[in-house]
């Protein structure tokens, strides 16, 4: 079975544009790369406490990745979200989840 790639990508600094000129800004470049599935084996411990139920959805996200790149005088704050996905199993449950 091919399998395909979910990326959601979003430009947001036309929202942040918009915000109050008082409101605290980002002082400095930010160029992260988050592995959930680094996250999830780090903080097992403390996993380990939740409802079965909620530590089911906290696996599947263990395939993302997201990265942030925010730069305030080149005025980007692009923000990334990717994972791998069977066609069989597609994404549903990326659908049907309430974050």
């Amino acid at each position: 079975m091919e399998q395909g790639k979910y990326v959601l990508e979003m430009d947001g600094f036309s929202l942040i544009a918009i915000l109050p000129k008082d409101t605290v800004m980002f002082r400095k470049e930010i160029d992260s790369v988050f592995v959930f599935k680094h996250l999830v084996e780090q903080k097992k411990d403390s996993l380990s406490k939740l409802s079965i139920e909620e530590q089911e959805k906290i696996k599947k996200l263990k395939f993302f990745l997201m990265r942030i790149n925010i730069n305030q005088e080149r005025k980007k704050y692009l923000f990334l979200l990717e994972t791998p996905f069977n066609p069989d199993s597609a994404l549903d449950f990326v659908v049907k989840q309430n974050f």
